[in-house]
């Protein structure tokens, strides 16, 4: 997944109401391994890694991967605009990339989520 002793980087993951600092990808594969896993952010300085963690984390660990990136996509905000209900906002996104998605063997990855506080919000709730 993501070379860690080979880069030094600290990149902290924070789980809902946990902040985590030791090795993303075992703790990636703690929260994946959880019956009860909540949505996921990864937090870091800029260009450390993330996008490439969650990506080969995605590609090791799911049978597919869906990347959705605010900064460059920024009509996908439109997923959010109407209400924050996850059945529907899956079935938009499902419908945008032509696949059903299934949330129990697929990744979704929304980056620079940021740019998107109703998105982010939606996470949390």
């Amino acid at each position: 997944m993501y070379f860690f002793g080979a880069i030094n980087v600290q990149i902290n993951i924070f789980f809902v109401g946990k902040n985590v600092k030791r090795h993303p990808y075992t703790d990636l594969i703690a929260w994946k391994s959880s019956p009860h896993r909540k949505p996921l952010l990864v937090l870091g300085a800029r260009q450390v890694g993330k996008t490439h963690l969650i990506r080969e984390f995605g590609a090791n660990e799911f049978r597919r991967i869906y990347l959705f990136n605010f900064e460059v996509e920024r009509d996908l905000a439109k997923a959010f605009d109407r209400d924050l209900d996850p059945l529907r906002i899956l079935n938009e996104l499902s419908f945008r990339v032509g696949a059903t998605i299934d949330p129990q063997s697929d990744l979704v990855f929304f980056d620079e989520i940021q740019n998107c506080p109703t998105a982010l919000t939606s996470l949390i709730r």
